[in-house]
């Protein structure tokens, strides 16, 4: 549903996610039933969670990239890019510098297939409980 214009088509929705954030609302009647916001944006729980897996495994939230120790500035990056359907998730995402996620986005940009920059299972580890 669009705010003044009413419900819309499954399809059109899709559409508009590829270039918006979308809410879903999951409506019985007069009664809300459920919420969703779909888009990029990092809920602050699975940012706790993306931050601590760094800390853990690196000692602190530093750059993905071996052998680049930034820890300023940093970007949340989906391994499989957003603009390809890869899921904001705990296993999609990693910390890297500005410099190297501008590099890697121009990468991504730059394949042929464009599909998915990680093989099939790749990810740094299972979804927290």
């Amino acid at each position: 549903m669009v705010p003044g214009a009413g419900p819309i088509p499954l399809e059109r929705a899709r559409e508009l996610l590829e270039d918006a954030f979308l809410k879903g609302v999951l409506v019985d009647g007069t009664r809300v039933e459920a919420v969703r916001h779909f888009g990029q944006r990092i809920p602050a729980e699975l940012r706790t969670a993306l931050e601590v897996r760094s800390i853990l495994e690196h000692g602190d939230v530093t750059c993905s990239v071996p052998g680049c120790d930034r820890r300023a500035g940093l970007e949340w990056d989906h391994h499989d890019p957003h603009a390809n359907g890869g899921p904001t998730s705990y296993q999609n995402l990693q910390p890297l510098c500005r410099a190297d996620h501008h590099h890697k986005t121009n990468r991504d940009r730059t394949r042929p297939d464009r599909r998915s920059t990680r093989s099939a299972g790749a990810g740094p580890g299972p979804d927290p409980p």
